[in-house]
């Protein structure tokens, strides 16, 4: 390859591996978070690594050819065509961890981890009381933890919509493995059941008005989710004429 094209090669090869770097953090973090599904970020994968293997056989078979006739270029064209990728993805990994590292907790954190919501319910996080507050406002009819008979076996859930039969989980944690693990068990037990189950992620709360809604619309009528017009003294439901 003529020196000014290598050149050119070289920085299209670095840049392409910055974003892949880049793409990978991205990705890894999302998944960890909840944001996309392992399927969705498995298939970004599938598409990025070997476009990023091919690129780092390109770059080693031009590098290779200043080294002796000697040396044996296919053995090393492999191993550091793989091992620049896996090195890219591991870099990429541990930066998507240090992402998500949960912040310090406020002073208001540390002294409490009871909230008392609008209808009463003593809950464990913030979260928890924007849920159980906006299923309260919306008349939404809910149990706060109990415990659920799935078959032989018993799961423990956030909130029972009890007139729909739907369970609500919250998962506030999503930047540790185990309780990610433990998500995946509880979720494929909800599924074998047939129960039906809304998720709802830190990021969905970015817009609970929004987000939450669209997810009761899949077991309950937008009709349900509106939140009837009541007297201010007696707390009796309005008709259309007020």
């Amino acid at each position: 390859m003529a020196g000014s094209g290598f050149r050119v090669f070289i920085i299209v090869y670095l840049l392409a591996l910055f974003l892949r770097f880049v793409g990978y953090s991205i990705s890894y973090a999302k998944k960890n978070s909840g944001k996309i599904s392992s399927s969705v970020f498995f298939v970004l994968f599938g598409i990025a690594a070997p476009a990023g293997l091919i690129l780092n056989a390109i770059f080693l078979m031009h590098l290779t050819e200043l080294l002796p006739n000697q040396v044996n270029k296919t053995i090393i064209q492999v191993f550091f065509t793989i091992t620049i990728e896996f090195l890219i993805l591991y870099g990429a990994m541990r930066l998507a961890r240090l992402m998500m590292k949960v912040p310090p907790l406020s002073d208001e954190d540390k002294i409490t981890s009871r909230y008392i919501c609008n209808d009463g319910h003593v809950v464990k996080s913030r979260g928890e009381a924007l849920i159980d507050n906006w299923l309260h406002g919306h008349d939404i009819t809910h149990e706060y933890e109990g415990t659920l008979s799935l078959g032989s076996k018993k799961a423990k859930y956030d909130w029972l919509l009890v007139a729909h039969d739907i369970v609500i989980e919250y998962w506030g944690m999503m930047n540790s493995k185990e309780y990610r693990k433990r998500r995946e068990e509880k979720e494929k037990l909800y599924k074998k059941k047939g129960t039906k189950l809304i998720s709802i992620t830190n990021s969905d709360l970015e817009d609970i008005n929004k987000k939450v809604r669209r997810k009761l619309l899949t077991f309950m009528d937008e009709n349900e989710l509106d939140k009837p017009k009541r007297c201010f003294n007696c707390g009796q439901e309005l008709d259309d004429r007020y």
